[in-house]
């Protein structure tokens, strides 16, 4: 396979077509060459076990199964997995669908929850938990103080049985272990754009799990000394589902979400939070 440095034997400037934020191989090496997106999308980076692109209208569905696609502010019950791996997250009661919205941050769409019981989530158990290394990488804008999860594993009601990103964006944001077992970050705001950075190396958490925002590393306290005990749990996008809503349920919007069985390479790592950054307009 041909390296990934650009177009050879070319200087004609690309014509996109991927205004939903689809892109083809050949469109995104031409990009890269003249620095139009400056870096390779998700499926580049070896790993890439999750990709939820809410800026895509083509992944989300009226049915669990598949269905129509969904209309502009109406509910989701599958969002598509672009990884190729089939782990769609899904909804069957129609109540609890967050709501597919359009042009909310740089042109893109993304998926807006309610903060009461919104919730999707894979339909089988996601194997990335327990002492596996993990990288995941999250855009949220929160739009209220109510306590929320934007994704995560296991069961917060059990001690170490959790692992995933929970925000109250007044007092703390956290990486959830459950119980008092949590990296603790300062707070973040409302109605305010972020790319969160997760990425966890296999084995103990308490020295190996790198926390970052927008691209700049976050001091965590009260970091756990065991890992989550979570290898069987399905993937939760917008809350917990063992947890009562609405406390962990989360209010506001959720534009990509993108996760690697690996802990990613500080240049891998880098070069997903460019994308985010230059996709979103963060």
């Amino acid at each position: 396979m041909r390296p990934r440095s650009g177009l050879i034997g070319t200087n004609n400037a690309p014509s996109f077509s991927s205004a939903g934020g689809v892109w083809t191989l050949r469109e995104q090496e031409e990009s890269q060459r003249i620095k139009a997106w400056p870096v390779p999308f998700p499926a580049y980076i070896s790993g890439l076990q999750l990709w939820l692109d809410g800026s895509d209208p083509l992944s989300m569905y009226d049915a669990t199964s598949g269905g129509s696609l969904v209309a502009a502010d109406a509910g989701v019950a599958r969002w598509q997995d672009k990884s190729g791996n089939g782990r769609h997250v899904i909804q069957a009661t129609s109540g609890n669908r967050p709501l597919r919205r359009t042009a909310v941050k740089n042109g893109f769409g993304c998926l807006e929850f309610d903060g009461t019981n919104d919730l999707l989530a894979t339909s089988g158990n996601f194997p990335l938990t327990g002492n596996l290394a993990t990288s995941v990488f999250v855009v949220y804008r929160k739009t209220a103080a109510a306590k929320g999860n934007t994704f995560g594993w296991g069961n917060m009601a059990l001690s170490l049985g959790a692992f995933g990103h929970y925000d109250d964006n007044t007092t703390y944001n956290i990486i959830a272990f459950a119980g008092d077992n949590n990296f603790v970050m300062s707070a973040t705001s409302n109605n305010t754009w972020y790319y969160m950075t997760v990425i966890k190396s296999a084995g103990a958490v308490n020295t190996t799990t790198t926390t970052r925002r927008n691209a700049v590393s976050v001091a965590t306290s009260g970091h756990s000394t065991a890992t989550p005990n979570v290898s069987a749990s399905p993937f939760y996008v917008g809350r917990w589902a063992n947890y009562v809503a609405p406390s962990a349920a989360f209010q506001g919007n959720i534009a990509e979400i993108i996760v690697y069985d690996t802990a990613v390479s500080a240049t891998d790592r880098v070069s997903v939070e460019t994308y985010l950054s230059a996709k979103w307009g963060i």
